[in-house]
């Protein structure tokens, strides 16, 4: 191994990870996509390799990540000129939520006035782990 490559694997073990963003206000993972976003909403995407990854697969995630970044903008450009936001929050679960991100994750630490976060329809989540009914409407069934 050359000497340059051994400096990018350093960095790559040693900084694709929190210690490369600790001001951030939120990191996302999106399979080996780590998704950063930093007061004032700015941010941006790392990974330490595709994990094998074929062109399908990135072009879903590419898409995924450009659907949330707009989304977060826009809230948080709204956020500059209203007294409250209101979002919505789904039922797939706060620990799925916080693996795979939601403009209103992003939003908790970054928006400019008091965001209010209403829970999806139902009685209160006893789990974290998306339930089958959740899987069941995200898939539309």
């Amino acid at each position: 191994m050359s000497r340059v490559q051994d400096y990018l694997e350093a960095y790559d073990t040693q900084l694709r990870t929190d210690a490369e963003t600790p001001s951030a206000v939120s990191v996302t993972r999106l399979g080996p996509l780590r998704l950063v976003t930093f007061p004032g909403g700015r941010g941006f995407v790392t990974y330490r390799d595709l994990a094998d990854a074929d062109e399908s697969t990135i072009s879903r995630w590419v898409e995924r990540v450009v659907e949330q970044e707009q989304a977060t903008a826009l809230l948080l450009d709204l956020s500059t000129r209203a007294q409250l936001l209101v979002l919505g929050r789904s039922s797939r679960g706060a620990l799925l939520g916080l693996v795979v991100g939601s403009p209103t994750v992003d939003l908790l630490g970054a928006a400019h006035s008091p965001l209010l976060v209403v829970p999806a329809a139902g009685p209160p989540r006893s789990t974290w782990w998306p339930t089958a009914s959740s899987r069941r409407t995200r898939a539309g069934g």
